[in-house]
This record gives C-alpha cells, sequence and structure tokens, in this order.
C-alpha cells in the first residue's frame, strides 16, 4: 500500500485537481515556480489563497532567475522592433524586474540594519 499525501499539518491530500492551459501559459507557471522555490502544487495553493510568499536567494534561485534571464536575452535578440514583443515575453521582463527590484530592497535593508 502506497503512503498516504499529507501536507505539513497533516492534513489527507487526495483529491487531484487539473486544468489546461497553453503554451505559454504554461512556460510563465513554470518561470514563476522555479524562481519561487516551492513545489508547482504549494505555489499554486499559495496563489489561489492569496498567501504572501517569501523568496529566499540561494543558488537555485540564482541559477533560475540566469535561465529566465538568458530566455529573455534570446527572444529580445530575435526582434528587430520592440513592436514584435510578445506580451508574454514582457510579463516576464516585468516579472524579473520585480524580483531583482525586491532583492535590491532586501539587500539595503539588511545593509542599514548592520550599520
Amino acid at each position: 500500500m502506497s503512503k498516504k499525501n499529507t501536507d505539513k499539518n497533516n492534513r489527507l491530500r487526495d483529491i487531484t485537481v487539473g486544468f489546461r492551459v497553453s503554451k505559454e501559459e504554461d512556460e510563465r507557471l513554470n518561470a514563476l515556480v522555479q524562481l519561487s522555490g516551492m513545489n508547482k502544487q504549494d505555489y499554486i495553493l499559495h496563489r489561489l489563497e492569496n498567501e504572501g510568499m517569501t523568496i529566499y536567494a540561494n543558488p537555485r534561485t540564482y541559477f533560475q532567475l540566469k535561465t529566465i534571464l538568458s530566455s529573455i536575452h534570446k527572444e529580445l535578440s530575435r526582434l528587430s522592433s520592440s513592436d514584435e514583443l510578445s506580451p508574454f515575453v514582457a510579463d516576464k521582463i516585468e516579472l524579473v524586474l520585480h524580483i531583482l527590484d525586491s532583492m535590491q530592497l532586501n539587500i539595503e535593508s539588511n545593509q542599514e540594519g548592520q550599520e
């Protein structure tokens, strides 16, 4: 018999929920999940419940950020004008900028606390 799936509060998770997404939506969701450092299930549940998330910078997070920045660079290099920029790529850029801004604010607040 297989082990029962329980969450951190020891609640049994025996119901499966699924939904369809487009290729672009899947890529965006996967990018958000990777940057959050959570697994996809926990990420979606946090977002559905409007719970705040704390993303801790670690080597994995930096690697995921580097991967996403690389894909953005590749897409931007392919374009000949800004008019061709897809909303999906613009959303990715906005997400990365938001994360970088948050990281900078955390660094600055930590430096002020040490002084």
